[in-house]
C-alpha cells in the first residue's frame, strides 16, 4: 500500500497540471478562460445590461438597470393572470410580488433556461417599503465556474430573441 501510493504521489508531482507548474497555476488560468468565455457570452446576449468585469472571484455581475421596463410584467407578479407585455415604467407598477432582480431572474430562467442570481438577497431589505425600494435590485449574478458544455448552452440559449 505505501509503495504504490508513493508511486502514485510521485506521478502526480512529476506530471505538470494542464501544461502548469501546479494546481493553483492550472486554477487560476481555468476560471480566468471561464471569466472571459462569459464576459463574451452576456456581452453578445440580447440585453440591453451593462456586464461589470470582475478582477476576481467566481461570479460575473450584471447591472439590468436598462434592461428593466423591458422585463415581461408577469414576472413581477405570483399570479399567471399578469400581461406579458414589457414592463415599462417600474416605479408605476402597483405592489409587485417580487424585486427587479427577482423579475428579471425569473425570465431568464423560464423563457431562457438560464438563471443568474439576484442580487437583492445579499443586502439588508429592513429598510424596504416595497419591492421597489429593494438595495441592489438592478444587479444580478452569473457563475463562472460552469463546465464548458454549460457555458456554450448558455450561449446558445441566450441567442434567443
Amino acid at each position: 500500500m505505501k509503495v504504490s501510493f508513493a508511486e502514485s504521489l510521485k506521478f502526480a508531482l512529476d506530471q505538470p497540471y494542464d501544461g502548469k507548474a501546479n494546481y493553483y497555476e492550472a486554477l487560476t488560468d481555468l476560471y480566468a478562460r471561464k471569466k472571459d468565455e462569459l464576459l463574451k457570452i452576456l456581452r453578445n446576449a440580447p440585453f440591453d445590461y451593462r456586464v461589470l468585469d470582475p478582477e476576481g472571484g467566481y461570479f460575473v455581475i450584471v447591472d439590468i438597470t436598462n434592461t428593466i421596463p423591458k422585463i415581461p410584467i408577469k414576472y413581477f407578479y405570483k399570479s399567471d393572470n399578469q400581461k406579458d407585455e414589457p414592463v415599462g415604467d417600474f416605479n408605476l407598477l402597483e405592489n409587485p410580488d417580487f424585486s427587479a432582480d427577482y423579475a428579471f431572474t425569473r425570465w431568464l430562467t423560464i423563457d431562457y433556461g438560464v438563471t443568474p442570481v439576484p442580487m437583492c438577497a445579499f443586502y439588508n431589505q429592513d429598510h424596504a417599503k416595497n419591492k421597489k425600494e429593494y438595495k441592489g435590485s438592478n444587479l444580478v449574478r452569473f457563475a463562472v465556474c460552469k463546465s464548458d458544455e454549460t457555458m456554450s448552452a448558455v450561449a446558445e440559449k441566450l441567442k434567443k430573441q
